[in-house]
């Protein structure tokens, strides 16, 4: 993942790549083709080689492996009130729950 900006968009629901050359430079967004739909991406984290992203749209928190092009979904959390927020802190996951006002925490995948 150097070398390289992650970013979503939570009106779309896209996540793309943006290649960054060593003098900073950006290059050209790409597309990441996603195995499965993910709905309103908001608060992305990159942690371990791979990235953590609230769906406030579904009440999500999935883990994002990159690879190339494409990347494979998987949800480690259902059910959260409009999740906008993570924020991973040793072997926890924190999550800002917008909809329910608060902040939760989940064991960090393995």
């Amino acid at each position: 993942m150097d070398g390289t900006l992650f970013v979503n968009n939570v009106f779309s629901n896209k996540l793309y790549r943006i290649p960054v050359d060593a003098s900073g430079k950006p290059g050209q967004p790409v597309d990441i083709w996603m195995d499965q739909p993910v709905k309103g991406p908001d608060g992305m984290r990159a942690v371990s080689g791979k990235l953590i992203l609230a769906e406030n749209g579904s009440g999500k928190i999935s883990v994002i492996s990159v690879n190339g092009d494409k990347a494979s979904v998987t949800v480690i959390k259902e059910g959260q009130k409009t999740p906008t927020a993570v924020e991973p802190a040793g072997d926890v996951i924190w999550i800002a729950e917008r909809g329910a006002g608060k902040a939760v925490s989940i064991p960090m995948p393995k």
